[in-house]
Order: structure tokens, then C-alpha cells, then sequence
């Protein structure tokens, strides 16, 4: 049983870490997460020429995210 993508990407309690990486070191994040027992998963990839504001992506389609917690 998943979780809906959308739901993951705005609600909940946020301890993980995103980051972005050239795709030359794919292979060697990867096994640097195995050796060190921890998950990565990739969740999207960045865009030459792309606008600052994120898209986001369903299966190949753009999708809207529910507006995540406002804390103030």
C-alpha cells in the first residue's frame, strides 16, 4: 500500500534530506547510500532553462501539490 505522491510531497513531518547531484555521480551516490545503510530515492530531475518555481510531475504529467502546513 503507497503513498499518493502528492500527499508525500506536501503533508507530514519533514526529516529527510533533498539535494541535487550532476548525473555523472548517480552510480556512486547510490553506492555510497548502500554502504552506509541509508535510502535515496530519486524523486525528479532539474531542467536547463527551467523557471525557479518548481513543477511538478505524476507519471509524465504536471500536477498541482495541496498546499503543504503554514507555520506563521
Amino acid at each position: 500500500a503507497g503513498c499518493d505522491p502528492r500527499q508525500a510531497a506536501s503533508a507530514g513531518d519533514d526529516y529527510e534530506l533533498a539535494f541535487t547531484a550532476p548525473p555523472r555521480v548517480h552510480d556512486e551516490i547510490l553506492a555510497l547510500a548502500e554502504q552506509n545503510g541509508l535510502a535515496v530515492t530519486n524523486v525528479g530531475v532539474m531542467l536547463d532553462g527551467a523557471p525557479f518555481a518548481p513543477a511538478w510531475f505524476l507519471q509524465g504529467q504536471p500536477i498541482r501539490l495541496p498546499a503543504g502546513f503554514r507555520h506563521f
